[in-house]
């Protein structure tokens, strides 16, 4: 249940940076609501989608079936992370365009010498043409960067919980997988905390000066 409730905090998350950012101009993604609404939703898809697995448990051993592990893998490690790169890009793009846009207004309503066109020319053409900026290139990073930990760090593990119903897995195998799923979620927190500016701030200031 854990496991469900990380990719679906991921998930809801990018979900609500994406609205929140994209759709600023409606009222409703911007209060508490919505908030409450994202991580209502969150907690309550975490509860119910592990009963599946629950009630499938064999009788006569305390694994899984191996069905019960194909589709825990494939949610944990390729639908959720999926709906969060999807939207984290959908967010680049949108921020990018954003940048182009205002990019070229500014470049539109600059005066600039008729002496400076002629003699830099070639500067000005190339000022003009749109880049992207710092912030987006942070923020394509940092997406690409989570759902590379998430599927490399956790599909390992869960590929293992498929394979071990038809071989036998060494357990050391087994146990180092479990340890890098459990590195790869600390460096998602980290990650996670370092990109969230606001956040680093406020708890600085309740940790510091309290």
């Amino acid at each position: 249940m854990i496991n469900f409730q990380l990719s679906l905090a991921l998930v809801m998350i990018s979900i609500y940076r994406f609205s929140f950012i994209v759709y600023h101009t409606q009222v409703f993604f911007r209060t508490k609501k919505w908030f409450i609404i994202c991580l209502s939703s969150q907690w309550l898809i975490g509860f119910l989608l592990p009963l599946v697995s629950l009630f499938a448990q064999s009788n006569s051993k305390c694994i899984h079936s191996q069905w019960i592990s194909i589709y825990i893998m494939v949610f944990i490690i390729v639908i959720c992370p999926l709906i969060s790169l999807t939207a984290n890009l959908r967010l680049f793009l949108f921020g990018h365009s954003a940048s182009r846009r205002l990019h070229s207004h500014n470049s539109r309503n600059r005066i600039a010498p008729i002496s400076a066109i002629i003699s830099n020319r070639t500067d000005l053409r190339h000022s003009l043409t749109p880049r992207i900026s710092r912030r987006d290139t942070h923020i394509l990073k940092h997406t690409i960067y989570m759902f590379l930990m998430l599927v490399f760090g956790w599909g390992p593990i869960y590929i293992l919980f498929i394979v071990i119903h038809s071989t036998t897995v060494s357990t050391i195998l087994l146990g180092f997988f479990c340890v890098w799923a459990q590195i790869s979620l600390v460096c998602l927190v980290i990650n996670m905390f370092i990109f969230n500016t606001q956040l680093r701030k406020y708890l600085m200031k309740k940790i510091f000066h309290s």
